[in-house]
C-alpha cells in the first residue's frame, strides 16, 4: 500500500511539473533581477518599497500578456514605471486597476524581462500580506500571447506570491521536499 502511494504521488508531482515547466509564468521580486527576493519586511509606516513584475517565456515566446496584481488594502500602490526597452504597449490601464493591464512588448521576449516596477506606500507596519498576479476579471486567467503565426494565446501561471512580513512557501525544493526525504518517510 505504502508503495503504491509513493507511485501516486511521484505520478503527479511529475505530471504536474512537467505541464508546468512547458508554460510561461510571472515572478514578482523585489530587485531587478528576475530571482531576486520574494518578500519584504515592513517595519515602519509610510516608507515605501518597490516591486518588479517578470515574465519568463518559454520555447514559443511571448509578445503579449494579461494579468491583475493585488495587494492587502493597506498597501497604497502609488506609482508604476514600465519598462520602455520592451514594452510598446499598454493597454486597459496599470495592473493593480479593477481590471487589470495588457502589456504588449515591441519584439518577441524569448528570455525572463521584468515588465513593470510598482511603488508601494504601506499603512501599516508588521502586518502579514502579500502581493499576488491573478487573472484579469474580464479574461477568467493568466495568458500570454506567444510569437507563433498569429500569436495565439497561451495560459500561464504565477509562480509565486510576494511576502509581506514573511517569506512565502513558494514551490521549490528543499531537503524536506527532496525524492530522498519523500522515500525515507515511507522506508520508516
Amino acid at each position: 500500500m505504502k508503495r503504491i502511494l509513493l507511485l501516486v504521488i511521484v505520478l503527479i508531482t511529475a505530471i504536474t511539473s512537467t505541464v508546468q515547466a512547458q508554460m510561461p509564468y510571472f515572478v514578482i521580486s523585489n530587485e531587478d533581477f528576475p530571482w531576486g527576493v520574494w518578500g519584504t519586511d515592513i517595519p515602519a509606516l509610510y516608507v515605501p518599497f518597490e516591486t518588479y513584475v517578470w515574465v519568463h517565456p518559454k520555447e514559443n515566446g511571448i509578445i503579449c500578456v494579461d494579468f491583475k496584481m493585488v495587494t492587502p488594502a493597506w498597501l497604497f500602490n502609488v506609482g508604476t514605471v514600465f519598462n520602455t526597452v520592451v514594452v510598446t504597449e499598454i493597454d486597459q490601464g496599470l495592473p493593480y486597476d479593477e481590471d487589470g493591464t495588457r502589456i504588449c512588448l515591441s519584439s518577441c521576449a524569448t528570455d525572463p524581462i521584468w515588465l513593470c516596477k510598482v511603488s508601494h506606500l504601506p499603512a501599516s507596519a508588521g502586518l502579514e500580506g502579500e502581493i499576488r498576479i491573478v487573472p484579469r476579471p474580464s479574461i477568467g486567467y493568466l495568458r500570454a500571447a506567444n510569437c507563433l503565426e498569429g500569436n495565439p494565446f497561451e495560459n500561464m501561471y504565477a509562480f509565486c506570491w510576494f511576502g509581506l512580513n514573511y517569506m512565502p512557501g513558494c514551490w521549490m525544493a528543499n531537503e524536506t521536499s527532496t525524492w530522498g526525504a519523500i522515500k525515507s518517510i515511507y522506508s520508516e
